[in-house]
């Protein structure tokens, strides 16, 4: 099974500090080694654009920037029809 991560998620990582959490980092380090855990290279620019540089998820995430995936041509199309509809719009 794959994980695909949004912002939101990892944000909530952030309350988890490694020195605390070291059994839940050493397992979340190993899926995102096997490749069980992605994201979007749109999660990366929002994550980029408000993490502290000195907080430890910022390096984290610069770290494991390979995970941050770019669109396939299929999933920018998806979310072209579904921002084309007024209500969604503002998204």
């Amino acid at each position: 099974m794959v994980y695909v991560f949004d912002t939101n998620s990892f944000r909530v990582l952030g309350n988890y500090y490694p020195k605390q959490f070291r059994t839940f980092w050493g397992k979340f380090d190993q899926y995102v080694a096997e490749h069980k855990v992605i994201s979007v290279r749109e999660v990366y620019r929002e994550l980029e654009g408000m993490l502290p540089d000195d907080y430890h998820l910022t390096s984290w995430v610069k770290t494991h920037r390979d995970i941050f995936l770019p669109a396939s041509g299929d999933e920018t199309e998806c979310v072209r029809k579904i921002l084309s509809v007024k209500h969604f719009q503002q998204l």
